[in-house]
């Protein structure tokens, strides 16, 4: 399945090349998925609306199991909605989700993620351009690409040696959003996709805080140079723990000539979007790759005799796991009323392996 996308620069008035990002489900099943995910709210990454703010997720488990609104969960409710989602996995209907199928479920719900956010991501090139180009002339030229590379440098050259590296001191706080107090100073601001300023005491970064834990969940993730960990991976070119101005602007230049596909010194929409476009979709396919291979060892750690199929007892054993840290009362239902549960993934961090991320599923 191919997903065109038209990016327009500049209120609509440039279209730039098609770009292509290769799906391997059926259209079927995503249209399954879809449409069921009305009837299992939240089973699929969506919830009902409601006002269930819980703790240490109980809020989101009532609103995803909540069949009737009634602002708690039964045991008995929550094992027909389990008994649903089951069915839904098992696409062929002989009572039985082999690791296939439970793969592919995981692929319909990835892919639609990685649809909705690559549009984003795309979005977001559009404006960086924008603040890029600031003649307007809908081409950024080396100057106004190097002066934007040269602020970014001084940023992180907390001590103006002319060199980046773990001597320099933490730069402040690279705000995207404006801050009470704050007033910018136009265009150039949005080059360098933010601001640095200072706070006051007691400035709290609320609206920050949301948006790091916004992008945490999301799916695909591009290097960023918006921190310096991030700009020694892409421009500490000899990995010596340093960057030097030479080596920064080389690079720079190097990326620049690059993404210059026809030679002509400048960078036109077209140019600018898809050299992203590329090393995006690399990106997708890297992070598809690792998280259905993910899915392949749950696979086996639910499919408890090991005969390649998951029955539906073998797949709620996972789900009574996750009923009971919620039911901390022990009466059979999960409610606002049961005390706080404990969160042991968090206190016994310690005992789990590397790479442990989570829950029951």
């Amino acid at each position: 399945m191919e997903f065109p996308v038209v990016v327009s620069l500049n209120n609509e008035r440039q279209e730039i090349t098609q770009m292509k990002l290769k799906y391997f489900t059926l259209l079927s099943a995503v249209m399954l998925v879809a449409a069921t995910s009305l009837a299992v709210a939240g089973d699929y990454g969506g919830h009902k609306e409601g006002h269930h703010k819980g703790h240490h997720g109980k809020g989101s488990f009532i609103q995803r199991y909540d069949q009737n609104d009634d602002a708690q969960v039964t045991a008995d409710e929550f094992e027909q909605a389990r008994r649903v989602r089951y069915g839904l996995i098992d696409e062929n209907g002989n009572g039985l989700v082999d690791v296939d199928e439970y793969v592919q479920k995981h692929a319909n719900r990835l892919d639609k993620k990685i649809e909705k956010e690559r549009k984003g991501h795309i979005k977001r090139t559009h404006r960086r351009f924008g603040a890029l180009d600031k003649d307007d002339n809908e081409q950024i030229e080396w100057e106004e690409y190097e002066a934007s590379g040269e602020r970014s440098f001084k940023r992180f050259d907390g001590d103006e040696n002319g060199v980046i590296n773990a001597d320099d001191p933490r730069p402040k706080r690279h705000c995207k959003h404006k801050c009470k107090g704050y007033k910018g100073k136009g265009k150039g601001d949005k080059a360098d996709a933010g601001h640095d300023h200072e706070h006051g005491k007691g400035h709290k970064h609320g609206k920050h805080k949301g948006m790091w834990k916004k992008h945490a969940k999301r799916v695909i993730h591009m290097p960023t140079t918006h921190s310096k960990k991030g700009m020694m991976r892409k421009y500490d070119t000899d990995r010596d723990g340093a960057i030097t101005h030479e080596e920064f602007s080389a690079q720079r230049r190097a990326d620049f000539d690059r993404t210059d596909e026809n030679g002509d010194g400048k960078l036109n929409p077209e140019e600018y979007a898809l050299e992203f476009g590329n090393r995006l979709d690399e990106a997708i396919e890297k992070t598809r790759k690792k998280k259905l291979k993910r899915a392949k060892v749950r696979f086996g750690m639910l499919d408890k005799d090991e005969n390649g199929e998951m029955s539906f007892e073998e797949y709620q054993v996972s789900g009574q796991k996750m009923f009971s840290r919620h039911d901390t009362n022990e009466d059979g239902v999960v409610s606002e009323s049961d005390p706080k549960p404990k969160h042991k993934c968090r206190r016994d961090k310690h005992k789990h392996g590397k790479g442990h991320k989570g829950h029951s599923e």
